[in-house]
């Protein structure tokens, strides 16, 4: 079982709504909604599941130069839907270098001009995120 499969699990049993996730080599970020208002039982459950499933060695690990899609979008997102500093997005995703934040935003900005699914993926999550936080 692969961790996509445990987050479409998590949306299975506890509506777990995933807008992004970023698998990195020792931990995760994910950005979800939870309609249940079930997120600490959620996240108890991905957290013991996760470990259990999975070893050290088997997590993803990115190589520099890759366009490691679902943790440059939510980097993209965070910087364009809550304006945070590049620090402040770095911090978030531990990322040392503003610079280096400001190339992830940069390319997915140029990823989103070439490829127009792509660019219509984000719009939508974005127009999903911003619908939900004016919600709340």
């Amino acid at each position: 079982m692969s961790f996509v499969d445990l987050l479409k699990e998590l949306d299975d049993v506890f509506n777990v709504k995933i807008a992004a996730y970023c698998l990195m080599s020792s931990y995760y970020h994910i950005l979800v909604q939870t309609p249940d208002a079930n997120l600490s039982r959620s996240m108890r459950h991905l957290n013991g599941v996760y470990t259990q499933r999975y070893k050290e060695t088997e997590l993803y690990v990115t190589m520099r130069g890759y366009f490691n899609e679902p943790r440059n979008v939510a980097v993209y997102l965070i910087r364009h839907l809550r304006n945070d500093t590049l620090k402040q997005v770095g911090e978030q995703f531990g990322i040392e270098k503003y610079s280096t934040v400001s190339s992830i935003v940069e390319r997915v900005k140029y990823e989103m001009k070439a490829d127009k699914v792509l660019k219509k993926r984000i719009q939508d999550l974005a127009d999903k995120i911003s619908k939900s936080q004016r919600q709340t």
